[in-house]
């Protein structure tokens, strides 16, 4: 009987000073794992770092769990495929708070120069982010769409690959379109990532590739994002 009275107390006094706990997930591409930000690893990267030290900072208040799954060239419709399976091993009921980030589209929208057909076509790519946000609701989760961001085209108006795809920054707009409004008809906020590198300048915050965000892209996008996660988690 003592052991299971020492036994409470010690979970009572626990439980009085455990931390704020929130998860947040990010399923992205290979902008999301951190390509070409030779600093810190991408923005997502940041963002863990960022985390540790707010934990520090508000001496154990706050634990904030940052889970990227960023998988390059992966799209909306792959995500769907391992989106449940990832939001159940990675938060927790218990949790503060649960945020679930859609950071994609930029292998979406890929134009086979050959097929003259898109990775994922902009109608699927619509129905993709509403099954997105259902499923992510339906876990007890908030989601939190990001606008893809532009390319750097050259003289051709295009960025091609190795896979003979090209990019344009006005099909960009398009499939960014249909991101904020299903966001804003669904209730979901939207980071508006695209609107910041053009005002930021293309060729600043791009790697030489013009593909990628650089370094200083990467900075913008984590300041977004974090800047969006002190206000909701009131930090």
């Amino acid at each position: 009987m003592v052991c299971v009275g020492i036994k409470k107390n010690y979970l009572k006094k626990r439980e009085s000073t455990m931390s704020k706990i929130h998860s947040v997930i990010i399923f992205g591409d290979s902008i999301v794992y951190g390509k070409w930000d030779m600093d810190a690893g991408g923005w997502s990267n940041r963002l863990k770092l960022w985390a540790m030290d707010t934990f520090f900072e508000s001496k154990g208040e706050h634990l904030i769990h940052i889970q990227a799954i960023g998988l390059p060239g992966s799209n909306s419709s792959e995500c769907l495929k391992i989106l449940a399976h990832n939001i159940s091993v990675y938060t927790n009921e218990g949790n503060s708070g649960r945020y679930v980030f859609f950071a994609l589209g930029i292998n979406d929208m890929a134009l086979h120069v050959d097929s003259d057909k898109r990775r994922v076509p902009i109608e699927l790519f619509g129905g993709n982010i509403s099954k997105f946000i259902a499923e992510v609701r339906s876990k007890d989760c908030t989601p939190v769409l990001l606008t893809i961001t532009p390319v750097s085209e050259d003289k051709k108006g295009e960025i091609q690959n190795v896979l003979g795809e090209v990019r344009f920054n006005k099909d960009i707009e398009i499939y960014n379109l249909a991101i904020e409004t299903i966001g804003r008809e669904n209730g979901v906020q939207v980071i508006n990532v695209y609107n910041l590198f053009l005002k930021a300048g293309i060729d600043i915050v791009l790697a030489d590739e013009g593909l990628h965000p650089n370094t200083e892209g990467h900075i913008l996008i984590y300041e977004l994002v974090r800047d969006y996660l002190r206000r909701e988690l009131s930090i």
